[in-house]
């Protein structure tokens, strides 16, 4: 039996619906940037738990998030060219969506501003977020410096630092933030992570990677990124 156009047509938009094709009626698109985390050394995808606990409570989708992982002994650049290829892949998965907002802790702060400076993140990163960042380096990585590429790369006056930090250290148009705590015990000097030209904030009695879980920072960088 032929089905008439005024039946199949119904039967069609409903099996595009159920298929995904189509979105339902009054359904828009995200308004938020995808989110990307980038861990320090010897760091984890899971210390970004409690962070993306709360991108969730704000509305991002698991598909809206993503974390780059990488073991010791890699160097920044190595890292740098593994966020480039991730925030690629997240991309893909949000259509519509060409620019992230970049979460990064401790050493991942400095891959990350390597990828943003270098290697084409001036184009694909909006937002920019450095929590307890070696940006300036830290001398605890003096300790590493002597058998790891990324500790070396982290002792203050290094050159990959050097030239890091050359010339405008928060380049583009791209939203840039730090926080950072005069309590971190781990970047030494702490305010290490501070920027030229970023939003800078100063909070106290918060360890290295007690500043991940932190309620009061947490919230504030939701904020931060849901509003930039």
């Amino acid at each position: 039996m032929k089905l008439s156009k005024k039946l199949w047509l119904p039967i069609a938009a409903a099996l595009a619906m159920a298929l995904g094709l189509v979105a339902p009626a009054g359904a828009s698109a995200s308004v938020h940037d995808p989110v990307l985390f980038v861990h320090g050394w010897t760091g984890s995808a899971s210390q970004f738990d409690s962070l993306k606990s709360r991108f969730s409570a704000a509305g991002w989708t698991s598909n809206e998030m993503a974390t780059v992982s990488y073991g010791v002994l890699t160097s920044n650049t190595t890292v740098a060219n593994k966020i480039k290829s991730a925030v690629t892949t997240l991309l893909s998965k949000n259509p519509g969506k060409t620019q992230v907002a970049l979460v990064s802790h401790s050493m991942g702060g400095i891959s990350s501003r390597y990828y943003v400076k270098n290697l084409g993140g001036l184009t694909t990163v909006k937002t920019f977020v450095s929590l307890a960042g070696a940006n300036h380096g830290t001398y605890t990585a003096l300790a590493c410096a002597w058998f790891d590429p990324g500790c070396f790369q982290m002792v203050p006056g290094s050159s990959y630092l050097n030239a890091l930090n050359s010339g405008d250290e928060t380049p583009g148009s791209l939203n840039w933030a730090t926080w950072w705590s005069s309590s971190d015990g781990t970047i030494n000097p702490p305010s290490s992570t501070v920027l030229n030209g970023a939003q800078n904030t100063e909070v106290a009695g918060i360890s290295h990677t007690g500043i991940l879980t932190d309620t009061g920072v947490g919230n504030a960088v939701v904020s931060y990124v849901s509003t930039h």
